[in-house]
């Protein structure tokens, strides 16, 4: 939100719209979790000109965070500007097992005790596969909600329709503009428009894509 009148700015949220953020019970890596409620301080921080801006927006988001489960309260943090480096690029291979609290093997530790034993120094792949060329991330899963969803979908929708024929998205289809055909591509189009002045003139366009 800008003030052009001090020229200050503050986060802007849509009247009706609620923070929602990760449960801290989730199931997702502990890193994550942890470092959520000083991401949401850096964010806001970074869009608030002042701290004060920054105390009067932050009540919000420390109810949604609460109601998440956090209880680490959103403190400013003054933006710092770090001069840019010239870093030298590196071909990284990444493994992203997915994660998972039921696991309690530490598959970190696993794989590069692997990676040390297979690829030791003097190997003739070591310059390819070591712990400077292979790093590891766990990747999220989708929730049981999601996959469901998405099960449903795939078995309710109507395979019937081919989408490369498809001619018209409109939501009120019967009110089209275009009598069904909003969709067809590099079409030439004429309009008869009246003024408010009772004036009328004819307006031709083309539409290299499609009309919408």
């Amino acid at each position: 939100e800008l003030f052009l009148k001090d020229k200050s700015y503050r986060p802007y949220k849509k009247p009706n719209d609620t923070p929602l953020y990760v449960n801290a019970k989730s199931n997702h890596p502990p890193s994550i979790i942890k470092n959520i409620p000083d991401m949401i301080s850096k964010r806001l921080s970074s869009i608030s000109s002042t701290e004060q801006h920054f105390n009067d927006t932050k009540q919000e988001y420390d109810v949604a965070l609460e109601s998440s489960g956090y209880d680490q309260p959103l403190s400013y943090q003054t933006p710092q500007t770090t001069p840019k480096r010239r870093r030298r690029t590196r071909n990284v291979v990444w493994f992203n097992p997915p994660y998972s609290t039921n696991v309690k093997t530490d598959l970190g530790r696993r794989f590069f005790s692997i990676l040390d034993r297979h690829f030791p120094v003097g190997h003739r792949l070591h310059k390819i596969f070591n712990r400077n060329t292979v790093k590891l991330s766990y990747s999220c899963m989708p929730s049981m909600g999601r996959i469901i969803k998405n099960h449903n979908k795939s078995v309710l929708e109507d395979k019937s329709v081919d989408e490369s024929v498809r001619q018209c998205n409109c939501r009120d289809k019967p009110n089209c503009h275009l009598q069904g055909q909003c969709l067809t591509p590099s079409s030439v189009y004429q309009a008869d428009v009246l003024t408010d002045d009772g004036d009328s003139y004819i307006n031709i366009g083309l539409a290299e894509g499609d009309f919408k």
